[in-house]
């Protein structure tokens, strides 16, 4: 064989092993009945997943105790996002997004990521394995007992929300897209997430406590459904308004939070 002929039958050799060896290396999800997962080992015993496969037309997730005899111990902010193997069964319509109703949490779970509920915009309920001992669902809110952090409240949640007195932090996107009209914070909270309250469109006011000293950033946008780009809208006749107001005590986080981002304050004692 040539010299020429040799190199071109390795290059010819290296270009069909790259795919191979790409196979080889990728992280494969791991099937635990009939759903797939695609996870990342915490250690020889947990697991976290980072994304489910599921049908986008089921009413109900349930996140898996187990994946191949490892627990699963945390639940990623990207684990129900559609688009990881969704099998996208054809209705009347073509369904686009996640249709769940109910998520079911397992017994080992004791971190969650962000808010990954945040992905269901039709959620109805969280429920929680009666013997977890680190989460707890109670009045439409799913609370983590450890960190006294509130990570989600369901999307098709309306009307109003009273929040615990022993929550502390509300966490990044718990209320995202809720279509709340009232929400009482508890006196003892310290610190509001980032887009903890994003895109809450009927939400048109929120007293936040002096207690609270840190609020993230667009922890309130588009509350109240103004423009696009902007915190007011335009009424007839051409008149603005601006359809979300924080009430704060003067001097507090929020107070200055208000001033900082250019949201109308309503002052108290």
């Amino acid at each position: 064989m040539k010299k020429k002929d040799r190199i071109y039958l390795i290059v010819f050799v290296i270009m069909i092993m790259i795919p191979v060896i790409g196979l080889l290396f990728m992280e494969r999800p791991s099937e635990a009945g009939s759903s797939s997962y695609q996870m990342t080992d915490i250690d020889d015993q947990s697991v976290r997943i980072e994304r489910m496969k599921y049908n986008l037309s089921d009413r109900e997730i349930s996140v898996p105790e187990k994946i191949s005899e490892k627990k699963v111990t945390v639940l990623g902010e990207s684990a129900l996002k559609p688009g990881f193997g969704v099998n996208r069964e054809k209705t009347s319509f073509s369904i686009k997004q996640n249709m769940a109703e109910k998520v079911i949490l397992p017994l080992f779970l004791e971190t969650i990521e962000g808010n990954p509920f945040a992905d269901c915009p039709v959620l109805k309920s969280i429920e929680v394995d009666q013997e977890n001992t680190h989460f707890t669902y109670t009045g439409g809110l799913l609370i983590n007992k450890d960190t006294q952090t509130l990570i989600a409240c369901p999307r098709s949640t309306e009307g109003s929300i009273i929040i615990p007195e022993d929550v502390l932090h509300i966490g990044e996107k718990a209320f995202y897209g809720c279509n709340i009209v009232e929400v009482k914070l508890p006196e003892t909270l310290e610190s509001i997430g980032k887009n903890a309250f994003a895109s809450c469109l009927e939400l048109h006011q929120i007293t936040i406590p002096p207690t609270v000293q840190t609020i993230g950033e667009n922890a309130f946008d588009r509350c109240g459904n103004p423009r696009p780009g902007s915190l007011a809208v335009r009424r007839a006749g051409g008149e603005i308004d601006y359809p979300f107001t924080i009430t704060a005590q003067a001097g507090s986080k929020a107070a200055e939070y208000a001033e900082e981002t250019g949201y109308p304050l309503s002052l108290t004692e």
